[in-house]
């Protein structure tokens, strides 16, 4: 049975038809194939590479690595010489599908500036990689070349230093405020020094007279412990010691360099001191055997040692002479 021509060329058609899809679907899944990507990519970029001195360069470097991987790398912005980094930071972008591999993807950015002009070059970055297993390898990028120009005109008409202007006169208002202000501070400062220095001028401080001191001094030694020898001892020091400053300060006599007998002979021919003449010899006798020759101090040595020093202070008291005041 004979096929028409009609029946012949449809099936040829369906035929070429088939084999056409079937190609397709080879080639389809020879370029999935085709496209697998490396273990570990790695990328580095710059926006530009010509600016100049005033533009700011954005240095990227993109790391595209299999989910499970161990990496290794030297970030390479300690080697960046010449431009000077503004910011920095690191972007992760997570974990991806590609052709039925999961990755992880991350960028290393970097903000930089050329303050001189010139070229310069962005370092390579190297970085190795392992699985642990038997997956390892190094990758690294290229070094990027950058030149930095300058913003002045290339012919020559810039000018750095331009000349002087001429000398314009600025005319101020008195500041009256300000003067009124500082000129009111110092008149109160001055008032101020003038009051304090005529209260000083007018109160004469009055030294103690040596009655005064004395009856300080005969107080505290009234307060001294007299329980052991030692302290009998030191109070004999010390009343013996009131005594001679006050005949010192009193009667203009150096009491306190001199010995008691020598102190018995310049009072001698001191009228307020006659009436006292038998008691400051017992005086001096008792406080020196006490002091130097370690005699027993008794209650009534301690009591006639009191008495007699306040007997002379008392009866030899000068009234001090009145200071006139300015």
């Amino acid at each position: 049975m004979n096929r028409s021509p009609f029946i012949s060329t449809l099936q040829l058609g369906t035929l070429w038809l088939v084999l056409a899809l079937c190609g397709c679907k080879a080639s389809e899944e020879s370029s999935v194939q085709t496209e697998r990507l490396a273990p570990v990519e790695l990328e580095a970029t710059v926006d530009k590479a010509v600016a100049t001195t005033g533009d700011t360069l954005r240095f990227e470097i993109r790391i595209d690595a299999l989910k499970g991987l161990t990496l290794e790398y030297q970030e390479p912005g300690s080697q960046i010489m010449g431009l000077r980094i503004l910011d920095s930071g690191l972007e992760r972008e997570g974990e991806v599908s590609v052709s039925g591999e999961t990755r992880v993807r991350q960028t290393h950015w970097y903000t930089l500036r050329g303050d001189l002009v010139g070229s310069y070059i962005l370092p390579a970055m190297q970085l190795s990689y392992s699985d642990g297993a038997q997956n390892s390898g190094e990758v690294s990028t290229s070094e990027i070349f950058v030149e930095i120009q300058s913003v002045l005109p290339q012919d020559g008409s810039a000018q750095d230093i331009k000349g002087l202007k001429p000398i314009k006169r600025v005319e101020r208002p008195l500041p009256w405020r300000e003067i009124g202000i500082v000129t009111g501070i110092l008149l109160l400062g001055l008032i101020a020094w003038l009051i304090y220095r005529r209260r000083t001028h007018n109160h004469v401080k009055i030294p103690p007279t040596p009655h005064e001191v004395a009856y300080a001094e005969l107080h505290q030694i009234r307060k001294l412990p007299l329980t052991t020898a030692e302290e009998r001892k030191a109070f004999c020091f010390a009343i013996s010691e009131t005594l001679r400053r006050y005949i010192e300060g009193r009667f203009d006599v150096a009491a306190t360099d001199m010995t008691s007998q020598e102190i018995l002979r310049a009072t001698d021919p001191i009228g307020d001191l006659k009436a006292y003449r038998s008691e400051l010899d017992a005086f001096f006798e008792r406080s020196d055997g006490v002091k130097f020759a370690s005699f027993p101090c008794l209650d009534s040595d301690i009591e006639y040692l009191y008495e007699t020093v306040l007997s002379v202070v008392e009866s030899t008291t000068q009234a001090p002479e009145e200071v006139p005041t300015a």
